[in-house]
């Protein structure tokens, strides 16, 4: 319906959602889009945002989207037209749950791109709970507060992560299931921060992120440490290219489904 709606039957695919901006790009201004182009391509999106919300090699893109529905420009149109293609090459993402034994954690990986919105040098969080080998829930969202760090951007991205794990940890006991929440980051920055009292020495830092500190003491959430190369989040935060995109895929027991392709049970 997408490929449809911007007349791209006949165009070709890309490997790729989204392409990392230069800051030239940001600088140039580009003409607003006509109303009815401006409608089109908020309905577009709200499309492909609803189908993001089970395909995590597009959130972010999808995400960065979102953000120009107020008053779009051809750049965006242009943006939004390499998603879509980048759907029609891909049009199916297939997740996998292979049966396996009971696990007493909810394993919530969190990362993020440290200002990685040239225009306004928010930075972006990215997440994938995880319950043994099955994920759960994926997602990418742009930090409201504005971090100084990369170390703080990774805080808070735990922080918003760890809120959500303890609401699933709450669901789990109500249905009689014990479960810990175990939060995954690369950053000894952010690791660092939480496992102390009080801000230290980063005085910018807003108060209301801190509660985590006193979480982890009591011991209902866990911070753990993941390797750079091994936390599949990189996914849902930057622009990756194609061959990386399917191997973080892999990783969260996703596969990347072609035109025409069949799919085995």
């Amino acid at each position: 319906m997408m490929v449809k709606s911007l007349n791209l039957e006949n165009a070709k695919t890309v490997i790729s959602p989204i392409v990392k901006q230069s800051i030239k790009d940001v600088v140039q201004s580009s003409p607003p889009l006509p109303p009815t182009e401006a409608s089109l391509y908020r309905s577009v999106t709200m499309r492909a945002s609803y189908l993001g919300q089970d395909r995590c090699d597009i959130q972010n893109a999808v995400k960065e989207r979102a953000r120009h529905m107020k008053e779009p420009t051809e750049q965006d149109m242009s943006a939004l037209k390499r998603l879509v293609r980048f759907v029609k090459g891909k049009p199916r993402v297939v997740q996998k749950f292979v049966r396996q034994k009971f696990v007493p954690n909810f394993d919530i990986f969190v990362d993020s791109d440290h200002a990685g919105c040239l225009a306004t040098r928010k930075s972006t969080t990215g997440f994938a709970l995880m319950h043994g080998g099955h994920c759960l829930k994926t997602g990418s969202s742009t930090q409201t507060t504005i971090a100084m760090s990369s170390g703080e951007a990774e805080l808070y991205a735990v922080v918003r992560r760890a809120s959500e794990g303890l609401g699933l940890q709450a669901l789990a006991d109500d249905l009689g299931v014990s479960k810990s929440v175990r939060i995954w980051t690369d950053s000894a920055a952010a690791k660092g921060m939480i496992s102390r009292t009080g801000a230290g020495r980063q005085r910018h830092l807003e108060v209301k992120y801190l509660w985590v500190q006193q979480a982890c003491r009591e011991e209902r959430v866990a911070i753990r440490k993941v390797a750079g190369e091994k936390n599949p989040v990189d996914l849902m935060t930057k622009p990756l290219s194609g061959e990386v995109i399917g191997r973080w895929l892999k990783s969260l027991a996703c596969d990347q489904v072609g035109r025409g392709a069949a799919v085995g049970c």
